[in-house]
């Protein structure tokens, strides 16, 4: 279970006093989020959570070969690139941290 505040927070259940809280119950199948508010009322949030947990993304993936000349296109492109290099050399210094070797190392 994934919660986020907008404060310090304690252990999930605990009662939450400074502020809201959203309580969502898995980052990538979403099935419940729940709002807690400062005086601790619960409110349940419906929403249509989609079969394709990545729906918005491949959306947005798609967008760059519709239109792939368009500026926003091809900053989000660049922006994408980016974040790639960023996520692949922090996982490449994780796994050499934690000394994971592959056999395609050798």
């Amino acid at each position: 279970m994934y919660s986020r505040k907008l404060s310090t927070a304690e252990a999930f259940g605990n009662k939450y006093r400074l502020r809201d809280t959203l309580i969502i119950d898995s980052i990538f199948d979403t099935k419940k989020v729940t709002y807690l508010n400062n005086q601790g009322s619960i409110q349940v949030i419906n929403n249509h959570y989609l079969d394709n947990t990545m729906f918005d993304e491949l959306n947005d993936f798609a967008q760059l070969f519709t239109n792939p000349e368009s500026p926003q296109q091809q900053d989000n492109y660049q922006r994408w690139i980016e974040l790639a290099k960023i996520v692949n050399m922090t996982l490449y210094r994780l796994r050499k941290s934690a000394n994971i070797i592959f056999p395609s190392d050798y």
